[in-house]
């Protein structure tokens, strides 16, 4: 039995509806089966795909932007808030924040790294977690 890795979120799983409604309306007609989508979004085959329509891994942003493509669909029709990621108008220019281009290169930087590293890091950052200052009270 494979374990889920989290529950998802509402949101995660509203996507997941998406996917999976789409998923059952066009793999007939464009002749697609697990594997083959799998293959057409670049991954190993029907593992990776099964994992996401499955619900074990939730959906990001290259996901749904590799399953709209082999489906044939927008992406806003996985993802709705993906609208806001993306130029209103072909040809029209996204703007970048400083912030977002830094983000970026870390992100590549960091899924260059070797598995073992990556995990090591991914160790690490779970090891800092966020919290909040508490207001002192007297």
């Amino acid at each position: 039995m494979i374990k889920k890795r989290r529950d998802l979120t509402e949101c995660e799983v509203m996507h997941l509806e998406r996917l999976r409604k789409l998923w059952s309306e066009k793999k007939g007609p464009l002749q697609l089966t697990q594997e083959l989508a799998g293959l057409a979004c670049g991954w190993n085959g029907q593992s990776a795909f099964s994992q996401y329509v499955g619900g074990i891994v939730p959906l990001n942003i290259e996901a749904v932007l590799r399953l709209a493509k082999v489906l044939q669909v927008h992406p806003a029709e996985i993802m709705p808030e993906i609208t806001e990621l993306l130029p209103a108008a072909p040809g029209e220019a996204i703007v970048v924040s400083p912030q977002d281009m830094e983000a970026l290169a870390l992100a590549r930087l960091i899924l260059a790294l070797p598995d073992k590293q990556r995990l090591a890091l991914r160790n690490v950052a779970k090891a800092f977690t966020y919290t909040p200052a508490q207001p002192k009270t007297e």
